[in-house]
């Protein structure tokens, strides 16, 4: 099941909010920025099941309580043959519980026993981790072929049980892992050739599983019910029945501020999905229809326990700090940065006089973004520097230009995508005022623009519209 790590207070941006954000090298906070600018062009979180968005705990209590399961015991029973030694007459049934039991008939003095254990185990194999529930009913002992009074007779054992079903929607309630094993691993031999168990599902018909065989069922569909055939025997039969469930993703949410952090996150459900439309477009198979169930509820449990962990709270803030950001930077710095980013060629004057602009500004210490102006100036110089001394154009190069100011701009749609991710519409409406969209609008560029107005399903051009980015329509 998922680990749950729960607690995190609502997150007002702070020092140690931002110490945390960047706390990653600028290669490394780079590389991200532009992964998550690709990968949340789609929709990656299933929210609206349960009304997620605002109530994740209840998905994650209904998962909890559909996965929380315990098999119940089998009932074993067994029968004996009538015995002249035994006071009455006729033959004797006795039930054994499943754990760990012992049962000796002495009456008819042949002296078998018979042994019954139930044993629970949790394994952490690939590609996810399981429970088992295992029953046994087997011989303690060597035992003699049964018979009264040097006549053969038989023994008969039979027992059942009903594993409940779980709660499963792909649209309201994606909150089960329903995949159920059943294995068949009993020992036949020549006294005990036939150990068959029946197993009765909803809406089908009654299949029999042979020794050695195993089927795996789903358990949203409705209760189960597993049941021996009754064993005619001279012996006590070796009998193993195997049930495992809760088969699923184990995909813990992190807790951490750091952008490192949810892209751990949100590259797991790329991955979950990717997964859950192959399963999707294969869903004839009753393994696959399996497997898809499986896969959609690990992605709406971790987006629940994304909104859980504040994830939106974060990011909001963030987002908003970028807003401002842009909004307050100044004009000049970006109409400068502007020029240079629109332009593939400059004359040899065109270049001297944008280098006298900016040395104009980096004169005056209130300008922001010095070190932005620096360094388009130093390109400037040396793209200058190293044209021909022939050469009427100077050619620009884009990626030479890239400042801090690049690197803001690149944050602020990642975060624009981000939060898109969580809330609705009217939400991402809502966030910013007239007057900042405004103020955003005019120092970016259509080149800035890198959300899609077809991301997120069609509603980039929303987000162009509510943040400023509407150069970019189109």
């Amino acid at each position: 099941m998922f680990s749950r790590r729960f607690g995190v207070g609502l997150i007002v941006i702070s020092e140690l909010l931002w110490s945390s954000a960047l706390a990653q090298s600028p290669t490394a906070q780079a590389s991200d920025t532009t992964h998550l600018l690709t990968i949340l062009q789609n929709q990656l979180l299933d929210l609206e099941p349960n009304d997620a968005r605002n109530n994740p705990e209840q998905s994650i209590s209904q998962f909890e309580q559909n996965n929380a399961l315990r098999i119940p015991d089998i009932t074993w029973h067994y029968t004996v043959p009538s015995s002249p030694l035994r006071i009455g007459s006729g033959a004797m049934t006795l039930t054994i519980n499943p754990s760990a039991h012992v049962i000796s008939d002495s009456d008819n003095q042949q002296g078998f026993n018979i042994h019954t254990n139930r044993s629970d185990t949790n394994s952490s194999s690939t590609p996810w981790p399981t429970h088992t529930s295992n029953f046994t009913l087997s011989p303690l002992g060597q035992q003699p072929l049964l018979s009264i009074l040097g006549t053969p007779a038989t023994l008969s054992v039979s027992g059942s049980i009903t594993v409940p079903h779980c709660i499963f929607s792909f649209a309201t309630n994606p909150t089960c892992y329903p995949a159920l094993i059943i294995s068949n691993n009993s020992v036949t031999d020549a006294n005990t050739p036939h150990i068959v168990f029946t197993i009765s599902e909803t809406n089908s018909a009654p299949r029999r599983l042979e020794a050695g065989a195993s089927v795996t069922l789903d358990r949203s569909i409705g209760d189960i019910t597993i049941a021996l055939e009754a064993v005619e025997t001279r012996v006590v039969p070796s009998i193993t029945l195997s049930v495992t469930f809760n088969s699923g993703p184990v995909s813990p949410v992190g807790t951490d501020f750091s952008i490192a952090d949810r892209v751990l996150t949100y590259d797991r459900l790329v991955e979950l999905k990717q997964q859950l439309a192959q399963a999707t477009s294969a869903s004839a198979d009753p393994l696959e229809a399996i497997r898809a169930k499986t896969l959609a509820t690990a992605i709406h449990i971790i987006s629940a326990d994304t909104i859980v962990a504040k994830y939106p709270n974060i990011v909001r803030e963030l987002l908003l700090t970028r807003a401002q950001d842009i909004a307050t930077a100044d004009q000049r710095t970006f109409d400068i940065r502007n020029l240079v980013l629109a332009t593939s060629t400059m004359t040899p004057a065109q270049v001297d006089l944008l280098i006298s602009r900016i040395d104009v500004l980096l004169a005056d210490s209130s300008v922001q973004h010095q070190d932005a102006l620096t360094l388009i100036r130093d390109q400037l110089v040396n793209a200058r520097n190293s044209a021909q001394a022939t050469s009427s154009a100077i050619t620009v190069l884009r990626a030479n230009f890239q400042t801090d100011l690049d690197r803001i701009v690149k944050e602020y749609q990642m975060y624009i995508l981000e939060y898109a991710q969580y809330v609705t519409d009217e939400q991402l409406k809502a966030l910013l005022n007239g007057a900042q969209r405004q103020a955003i609008s005019t120092r970016l560029s259509p080149a800035d623009v890198l959300i899609s107005k077809d991301a997120l399903s069609g509603r980039g051009q929303l987000l162009q519209t509510a943040f400023g980015l509407s150069k970019g329509l189109k």
